[in-house]
């Protein structure tokens, strides 16, 4: 009788939570080479559908993010939001465009892309959340998603501005 080789598979570990949640009320275009302010624990606190304390509507600029205390790859965020809608459809194409941005410093930033009418992924009681896929996994510390919508806010119909909730690690 031969000798019986079994190969095992290494576990992957899975992506560690956000430690904090920042935020830069406004943020400053081209949004490359601004720092957050830290200490934002209610966009990572688990209260998906209550507008994070301290944070504002979605307004133009805006920017909250998360930081994970180490570099970690993902393939996008989802975020939930408060709404006055009784459903989540995007207002119009001038209400509905972010981009996600990555660091490993919280002072340079590089873009990981831009989301226009991102796919809505929850909707009910008031409360929405949208999944920004990045394509492909991503690597690094902090990321931050900024309303890039020129003197608005992100909002859905019928006519209801958006205020973030809470930020998660998004993997396929």
């Amino acid at each position: 009788m031969g000798i019986i080789a079994f190969a095992t598979k290494k576990a992957i570990p899975p992506t560690p939570d956000p430690t904090d949640g920042l935020k830069l009320e406004a943020d400053t275009s081209p949004y490359t080479g601004t720092t957050l302010t830290t200490g934002v624990s209610a966009l990572i606190d688990d209260v998906l559908c209550t507008q994070a304390a301290g944070c504002n509507y979605w307004f133009y600029h805006n920017a909250y993010g998360v930081d994970f205390s180490e570099s970690v790859s993902i393939s996008g965020l989802e975020v939930y939001c408060k709404h006055g809608s009784s459903s989540a459809t995007w207002m119009d194409t001038g209400h509905d465009s972010v981009e996600v941005f990555k660091s490993n410093d919280n002072s340079t930033w590089t873009s990981v892309g831009v989301f226009n009418g991102p796919p809505f992924n929850y909707d009910e009681n008031f409360c929405c959340s949208f999944i920004l896929n990045f394509g492909g996994s991503e690597t690094a510390r902090y990321f931050k998603v900024v309303n890039i919508e020129a003197s608005s806010t992100l909002a859905v119909l019928p006519s209801s501005s958006l205020a973030v909730c809470e930020i998660l690690e998004w993997n396929n």
